[in-house]
């Protein structure tokens, strides 16, 4: 009867109760079948977030502008300390500490920056560069100072327009604002009712090339509305 039972509980698992479950060996390490979480991905913060906020109503447009920065709006009609300011457009000078505008100026104070807008009526078919067709290439007009330009598409607030950058020779068959130029930076935009254009010369002379922070203020903050 002894050996019987031997055998009986040997079938049931090498001396283990029929019936039950056996405890795993003392120091092995059951691995659980709980899923480790997923980490989330970090948001890319904002560099522009913290720069001042512009808005102009003649203009019909808003931006951020670096704080280094300083600007004056030339708006047409408007009283300014020399006289009232002329033509269609609204103008938009900036420039670093080294060149600030500190109102709309009578005369070239060498901004490094100037943005235009300008009602469409008011606007030569030669005023700005053109704006692509789709499924075309952006056509490219020869710089009067015998620069190289390079242009893309670029849309900005839902609106296609086009960035040039022009590199100019050592030696420039012409000036641009103030000083002879290394490169600029123009871009053009036209909606249903105006026509808006970004130019920033870097010149010889100037302590710091800004086309990186143009291109963010552009692309990042730039809107074809005053709210």
């Amino acid at each position: 009867m002894r050996t019987v039972t031997a055998a009986a509980l040997m079938a049931c698992g090498l001396l283990v109760a029929c019936g039950t479950t056996a405890a795993a060996p003392t120091g092995v390490v059951v691995a659980s079948a709980t899923a480790s979480p997923t980490p989330s991905a970090t948001p890319t913060p904002d560099p522009t977030a913290a720069w001042p906020y512009d808005s102009s109503p003649t203009g019909v447009l808003a931006f951020r502008y670096d704080p280094a920065w300083h600007l004056a709006e030339c708006a047409p009609g408007v009283h300014y300390s020399w006289g009232v300011a002329q033509g269609p457009a609204t103008t938009i000078f900036i420039g670093s500490a080294a060149s600030a505008p500190t109102e709309c100026p009578i005369e070239d104070e060498s901004p490094e920056i100037v943005i235009a807008s300008t009602p469409i009526a008011s606007v030569t078919p030669s005023a700005t560069a053109s704006s692509p067709s789709s499924g075309s290439s952006p056509s490219v007009a020869a710089d009067p100072c015998g620069g190289s330009p390079v242009q893309t598409s670029v849309t900005v607030s839902a609106v296609t327009g086009t960035r040039q950058f022009i590199t100019f020779p050592s030696t420039p068959t012409c000036n641009g604002i103030g000083a002879p130029g290394i490169h600029e930076v123009l871009y053009a935009f036209t909606t249903t009712e105006r026509t808006y254009t970004v130019t920033y010369f870097y010149r010889q002379g100037d302590a710091h090339d800004l086309t990186a922070e143009v291109d963010l203020m552009v692309q990042h903050t730039l809107r074809f509305s005053a709210t």
